[in-house]
């Protein structure tokens, strides 16, 4: 039976409060700055004549909306935390850590990739296509086409739909791997549970790899978004859960002298 957690540690205690108040802030603000960085267009460089050929790719209609893919890659980790609630009864103080530990994972990456892309300023594959639409004469340090997508093509690295989509699915990942005990010393893994975490994995893989698909960003943006997801994903799940190798994985079942407060 799990221990509650109201046994670990007040609540209600001012420590507590303040530790919950400092995170939710320290999210915040990574969020709004993440989002003012989003605002402020990239510096724009002359491409030089030699350059050219490697931005020329031809510039293909992103048939997936940039809105709606990020907002269905976040629902994936939301659906799991729900589901798992409900199936497991777990308290609300779960499902809260859980959020938590997400949204840190979210606010941090957010702002990494946001800040990156606005002091590299790569330009996309496509920047040609962006830049000169209408095929007309190319004049070096100007463009004719669409700002909007023009500073677009300058946020190519790295890739905020890898990041965003490795950072939640690979959150997830390990979410469901503690849940479901898939690595625990215990050995006693199911197959179907292994699978389960190898296709969340492998279905990260494939949306980070859309934006290369449709000429948006180069392998090597991808990879560095994927870098960025994986690496604070799992940071901020590690900050609020256990190893995945315990044999009692979920965290409201540890002893109340190693459950502590996370103030980030």
């Amino acid at each position: 039976m799990h221990i509650k957690p109201t046994d670990n540690y007040d609540l209600n205690s001012s420590f507590v409060k303040i530790s919950i108040l400092l995170g939710l802030l320290f999210r915040c603000t990574l969020f709004i700055l993440a989002f003012a960085f989003v605002l402020i267009p990239p510096s724009f460089t002359p491409i030089h004549r030699s350059e050219i050929i490697y931005f020329s790719y031809q510039h293909k209609y992103f048939i997936p909306n940039s809105i709606s893919l990020y907002f269905m890659i976040l629902l994936v980790p939301l659906t799991s935390i729900l589901i798992s609630s409900a199936w497991r009864h777990d308290p609300i103080f779960s499902s809260a850590n859980a959020i938590f530990s997400l949204s840190g994972a979210l606010s941090v990456t957010s702002f990494l990739v946001s800040y990156l892309q606005v002091v590299c300023a790569n330009r996309s594959p496509d920047f040609v296509s962006r830049c000169w639409p209408d095929g007309a004469a190319i004049v070096l340090g100007q463009c004719t086409g669409d700002m909007n997508k023009i500073h677009d093509g300058l946020r190519s690295f790295p890739s905020g739909i890898a990041s965003w989509s490795m950072c939640n699915l690979f959150w997830t990942s390990l979410f469901i791997s503690e849940k479901l005990g898939i690595f625990s010393s215990s050995g006693k893994t199911q197959f179907w549970k292994l699978c389960i975490f190898i296709f969340i994995n492998y279905s990260a893989v494939l949306i980070s790899l859309i934006p290369f698909n449709f000429n948006l960003n180069f392998g090597v943006d991808i990879l560095a978004g994927c870098i960025i997801g994986l690496i604070t994903a799992a940071t901020f799940y590690l900050l609020n859960y256990s190893s995945l190798l315990q044999s009692s994985p979920h965290p409201l079942s540890q002893r109340p002298s190693q459950i502590k407060p996370i103030l980030i």
